[in-house]
């Protein structure tokens, strides 16, 4: 029964202990089952934390997740100006970094480390490990337990009741036959210390005694060492605990005995003295035993940050360690050796923490973690002004030295650089700036950059130099011979002037220059004068002879006849048609002249500008002309034309529909050769193809498609321009020459063969050329109405002559409208038809197509011919004269006329008529020009898809 009251009291105790006043540090009791089980979190955090409010601690529910924790740990705290949150840790600054999937199971401390701002002013990029902030314990006690002068200690944030307890206990003196009962937060009142409480705020602990009922536990006595750099705070050194007692328990007791030398601290306990074992936190005390205090240099972090113009020789390494006590000095060439600086730049100053930190001194000591900044400036470098031997330059107190920021570039000094010059030597000046005291080099660019010092040379030249003016025989020089130029001015420059000065034997001319004498360089026109010299003339004769030779297929005239003498200096352009006019003639009539060559035909090739300035052979070269496609031609001989009225009726009474042998006019025409057929598309294209690469020049549209099967269609879309220079190359093609054209460039006796047709329209037509050529009018409508006998013709004199109003060898008009009687216009148009290409004919009511319709031109001779052989003189395409055309005849008895005089008729003629007039608005009468009488004309540069024109020459 004793032992169940015994039990029940204590039961009561107990209750009544934990229902007392409760610190507001000591966690809640723990509830029923139906609540979690809680936890308390404690926040710590290095000296550039701080907190908001007094808090320190919040409590959350068992196993909860960092990620759930850490909101509240974080609205508990802020940081120092300047910093700013690095990472959370466990219990300290050397604890485990927090993940977020961590589980707090216990009562935990979580730790804030901070790190600096980096920012282009203060760039540092590691932050510095801050010492922890330390919280200080007030020891007290009952009446009994009388705390000793000093008591209080400081502890780290997150110490643990049962590691200071001893050294608590320590603090306390007991009154005789009294001992510590129990150890409470703030006083009796508080609640019982738990050893795992953890200290996280100042916080007095009071110490309950009580009677010494039993006898005390058997003691122990530690006695505190240590090495040369510990020192005891008094003069005990020694204090007692409870046998078995862990050093866990009694660690924070010894430590509070000693203290360290500046600048060192604990790096460990050993058991004994410094050669002994480390104590283990478990090590148990069972008799009087030494514990021997190992200090250590206390390690500080110095991190490097500067400015904008620091470079890290490696990004990531910008600290080192030092020691606590180590000077400026020591510690600054290991600072300069992780940096380096932008070009032009270098160290202004080292600062504590950042640019707006005091400068270090270089006995400043660091004593906790340190940023060292570096703050930079420009270089200064010294620009030198010197000159060469002829060039004065201000000296005087070191005026000629120029300081400037690393950098500067020459535009920006060279003003300053042109002041320091006092003057030059006589019959010298400035040239340049150069960085060669010789001279030597090129000249100082404006954006020339100096980045060390520089020395700057003002180089001098002569103001002028004097040229002395030799000469051969054949020269005569300028007396005095002398002639004075400007410094550094080329011979181009002074030459004409010199050469003005010169005379020369009768038959001689200057040849060029040498400098120094007859055997010295060539004088060029680039050479630039630096110094006087001597120039010697050369002469030569100013003519020379050209002696002409040619190949084997080239007639040229005996020597000496094959030779001529030209002006030195003299164009090919203005002698070749002398050296032509050697040419007497070609072995092979298929040949002709093709190029001239120097010496000989593999020589080098002779231009328009080619010059002769000594004497030279030319070499004439011939070649093959290719095959000249032949033209069949009918002989038409010489006739008298005696002019008449005509006597057939026409569709109109004006005179363009009465050709051109009306009364009162009588024609002597020469015989001729005239084309059977019009000239061809395929003719005209071999022709047009050689005349292009021969030096010929048309304005034809080279694009221009004929249609299939066209190349024996006659030759259509070509102007009067075009044809007249197209004859000239085919008589070239086909003779080997242009001797025989008949149209040339003016009426000169020796102009040249018209080759442009842009010069057309001034061509000169030499009667006397054999070559081909368009037919005059008066050649065209003879050979057109040619008839032998009075078969639907009338007589001219000797001549019959188709009547004007029917195609050509026609024997019956062509209808039209108004004519007298009643025609058979169907047999009109059958008679027509078979001499002419037309589309439409009139049938006594309406203009309509054939039986067989004409679309579109025909090849040339599908037709019959006339009386003279001649196919399509009527109808196909319309055919140019040489003409021009004129509404008014010459009268009287001409011979081989050729159309007006006059330069205002400036349109050539048109006839024979065509298919269809297919170029012009719709009109169904193209029968109409199909009548030899007709006449028709039109500009000379126009050009028809219906127009083309028919050859003469002479045989």
């Amino acid at each position: 029964m004793k032992k169940i009251i015994l039990c029940i009291a204590a039961v009561i105790t107990l209750a009544a202990f934990f229902a007392g006043c409760k610190n507001p540090q000591t966690p809640p009791p723990q509830g029923g089952n139906s609540t979690p089980t809680q936890i308390t979190i404690t926040v710590a955090g290095d000296g550039n934390v701080e907190f908001n409010s007094q808090t320190r601690s919040f409590k959350v529910d068992k196993n909860k997740t960092w990620a759930d924790v850490k909101k509240h740990a974080e609205a508990l705290i802020k940081y120092k100006t300047g910093f700013e949150h690095s990472e959370w840790k466990l219990n300290g600054a050397s604890g485990k970094v927090i993940a977020r999937t961590y589980t707090f199971a216990t009562d935990t401390t979580v730790y804030a480390v901070s790190k600096q701002i980096v920012s282009p002013s203060n760039p540092a990029p590691n932050p510095l490990p801050q010492e922890p902030q330390k919280i200080t314990i007030t020891v007290a006690g009952d009446e009994h337990a009388t705390p000793k002068t000093e008591h209080t200690f400081e502890v780290v944030p997150g110490t643990k009741w049962d590691e200071i307890k001893l050294l608590a206990n320590d603090k306390i003196g007991y009154t005789d036959g009294y001992e510590n009962k129990t150890w409470k937060f703030n006083n009796n009142s508080g609640e019982v210390i738990p050893d795992a409480h953890q200290f996280n705020e100042n916080t007095t602990v009071y110490a309950e005694s009580q009677q010494i009922t039993a006898p005390p536990p058997a003691q122990v006595t530690i006695t505190v060492a240590g090495d040369t750099q510990v020192t005891h705070k008094r003069t005990e050194s020694t204090f007692k605990v409870d046998k078995g007692e862990t050093w866990v328990h009694a660690k924070e007791l010894a430590a509070n005995k000693i203290t360290y030398a500046d600048g060192y601290e604990n790096d460990t306990w050993k058991l004994t003295d410094g050669l002994g074992q480390d104590i283990p936190d478990n090590h148990q005390f069972n008799t009087d035993t030494t514990v021997y205090a190992v200090s250590k240099k206390i390690a500080i972090t110095i991190s490097v940050a500067g400015d904008e113009n620091v470079v890290f020789k490696n990004s990531d390494d910008r600290t080192f360690t030092a020691y606590y006590g180590d000077t400026w000095s020591a510690l600054q060439s290991q600072s300069e050796g992780k940096i380096n600086y932008n070009a032009g730049y270098e160290n202004a100053a080292w600062k504590l923490n950042n640019a707006s930190g005091d400068v270090i001194a270089a006995d400043y000591r660091f004593t906790t973690n340190a940023t060292v900044y570096a703050e930079s400036k420009r270089k200064t470098i010294t620009i030198t002004v010197a000159g060469d031997s002829h060039t004065r330059i201000v000296t005087a107190g070191d005026a000629n030295k120029l300081k400037r920021d690393y950098g500067v570039t020459w535009s920006e000094i060279k003003t300053e650089a042109g002041n320091k010059i006092l003057g030059h030597d006589e019959n010298y000046t400035f040239s340049a700036w150069k960085l060669n005291s010789d001279g030597t080099g090129t000249e100082i660019e404006p954006t020339q950059k100096f980045t060390t010092d520089t020395t700057v040379y003002a180089i001098s030249k002569r103001t002028h130099v004097i040229l002395t003016i030799r000469g051969d025989a054949n020269i005569i020089v300028p007396n005095p011979d002398t002639y004075t130029v400007a410094y550094d001015s080329s011979w181009g420059d002074n030459k004409a002037d010199v050469e003005d000065l010169l005379h020369y034997q009768d038959g001689y001319k200057l040849k060029g220059w040498k400098r120094n004498g007859s055997d010295g360089p060539d004088l060029g026109d680039s050479y630039r004068f630096k110094n006087d010299t001597l120039i010697y003339a050369l002469s030569k004769p100013d003519k020379v002879k050209i002696t002409v030779q040619g190949d084997e297929h080239i007639q040229i005239k005996p020597a000496p006849n094959n030779e001529f003498t030209a002006d030195d200096g003299a164009k090919w352009e203005t002698i070749e048609a002398e050296a032509i006019s050697k040419i007497t003639g070609y072995n092979n009539p298929r040949r002709r002249l093709s190029r001239w060559a120097i010496d000989n035909a593999n020589g080098r090739g002779i231009y328009d500008d080619t010059t002769f300035e000594e004497d030279t052979v030319v070499y004439a070269v011939s070649e093959a002309l290719p095959p000249a496609p032949v033209s069949e031609g009918v002989k038409v001989d010489g006739a008298t034309i005696t002019g008449k009225n005509p006597s057939c009726p026409l569709p109109s009474a004006t005179n363009d529909w009465k050709g051109v042998f009306p009364a009162d006019r009588n024609v002597i025409l020469s015989s001729y050769t005239i084309g059977r057929h019009e000239v061809t598309v395929e003719i005209w294209d071999i022709v047009y193809k050689w005349a292009k690469d021969n030096g010929y020049t048309f304005e034809f549209d080279e694009d221009y498609y004929y249609g299939e099967n066209s190349e024996h269609h006659p030759i259509t879309n070509v102007s009067w321009q075009n044809c007249i220079v197209w004859c000239n190359a085919y008589t070239e093609l086909t003779y080997g020459t242009t001797e025989h054209c008949v149209y040339r460039e003016n009426s000169a006796a020796n102009s040249k063969a018209l080759k442009d047709a842009n010069n057309a329209d001034d061509a000169h037509f030499d009667q006397s050329k054999k070559g081909f050529r368009l037919p005059t009018e008066a050649e065209w409508e003879y050979a057109a109405r040619y008839q032998d006998n009075a078969t639907n013709a009338e007589q001219y004199g000797s001549v019959y002559l188709t009547n004007l109003n029917s195609a050509s060898g026609a024997t019956k008009p062509i209808g039209f409208e108004g004519m007298a009687g009643s025609p058979n216009f169907t047999g009109l148009c059958t008679e027509t038809a078979r001499v002419a290409v037309f589309n439409k004919y009139y049938n006594g009511t309406d203009f309509v197509e054939q039986p067989t319709p004409v679309t579109g031109l025909s090849d040339v001779g599908k037709k019959a011919p006339n009386k003279l052989g001649l196919f399509d003189m009527s109808g196909n395409a319309s055919e140019w004269c040489w003409d021009r055309y004129s509404t008014t005849l010459s009268s009287g008895l001409v011979t081989d006329p050729t159309g007006s005089a006059s330069s205002a008729d400036t349109k050539r003629v048109l006839r024979g008529g065509n298919w269809s007039l297919s170029d012009q608005p719709e009109n169904e009468k193209a029968v109409y020009d199909c009548m030899t009488g007709k006449r028709d004309n039109d500009s000379s540069h126009k050009s028809y898809d219906v127009v083309g024109f028919r050859l003469v020459w002479k045989e």
